[in-house]
């Protein structure tokens, strides 16, 4: 094997979240098919000290085997069944620290519990606006507002270029009968980046939504998800400046919701599908 493939190969793996060590051993096995750790460091810079916690952490994700012996042979596996092994063993490791985050979230959330004066409580329950950071945290909150809609999700979106990380959320409300409408900022208006975004995000939807309606408009100075008339709205003031957005508001204020939600259709009475 040349070395830039090799290269290529390691950072590769690494997107596995494997280390370099372990992508280097890894990568180098597969292309020796059998081989001694010495072999394994021949052909990579991994230290003589690391190389066998190193494999036998490979071993432990099931992404090689050992063959008994002295000296011990390591043997590389299938790719597609050694790959396939790590991400498995990764997420059955994801999945016991997620069980470990909840247990001491309950722990932690007993004692909090015991010192949250009832006058906090009030004051947070009768917060009009929350404002939270756009990105990941404003999507997880969009997609627990998706999951309580009853009757309809409405979007205000320039590309909707944030679709992928959204899309299982709205199948569920699309297998609940839940009325999608999207509107959209028109294509003449975007760049052709933009416009491609666009075209790739309205294709995935129609191909996997049925309960869906999308239209255009040429202005959008809000950008919102709105839910039903009375459950929660999340939004962001655009205002044509090129800076990204990095907060947005959200509120389950029913007066507020209603009010946006009103918008939205009053918006898309002008929009042309």
């Amino acid at each position: 094997m040349k070395r830039d493939e090799l290269y290529k190969i390691t950072n590769k793996l690494q997107e596995l979240k494997l280390t370099e060590y372990q992508s280097k051993a890894l990568a180098a096995l597969n292309a020796l098919g059998e081989a001694k750790a010495p072999q394994i460091i021949e052909l990579t810079d991994i230290p003589q000290a690391r190389i066998y916690q190193i494999l036998e952490e490979l071993l432990e994700m099931g992404a090689l085997r050992k063959k008994p012996g002295r000296p011990m042979k390591y043997v590389a596996i299938n790719p597609d069944k050694a790959l396939g092994n790590i991400i498995s063993w990764r997420t059955m490791k994801h999945e016991r620290e997620l069980e470990n985050l909840n247990k001491v979230k309950k722990d932690i959330t007993s004692i909090m519990q015991k010192i949250y004066s009832k006058e906090n409580k009030q004051n947070t329950d009768r917060s009009f606006l929350e404002i939270i950071s756009a990105g990941e945290i404003s999507e997880i909150e969009t997609k627990k507002a998706c999951d309580k809609a009853e009757k309809e999700i409405l979007i205000l979106t320039g590309v909707f270029e944030y679709l992928p990380r959204m899309l299982s959320t709205l199948r569920k409300a699309d297998d609940r009968k839940i009325k999608l409408r999207i509107l959209f900022l028109k294509p003449d208006r975007l760049t052709q980046e933009s416009r491609e975004t666009q075209r790739e995000a309205i294709a995935t939807l129609q191909d996997s939504l049925v309960n869906l309606e999308i239209r255009y408009t040429s202005d959008m100075p809000l950008r919102a998800t709105i839910i039903d008339d009375d459950k929660a709205a999340l939004f962001s003031v655009d205002k044509g400046k090129r800076i990204p957005i990095k907060d947005m508001a959200l509120t389950e204020d029913k007066n507020m919701v209603k009010t946006l939600n009103q918008y939205f259709k009053y918006r898309w009475g002008e929009g042309k599908v």
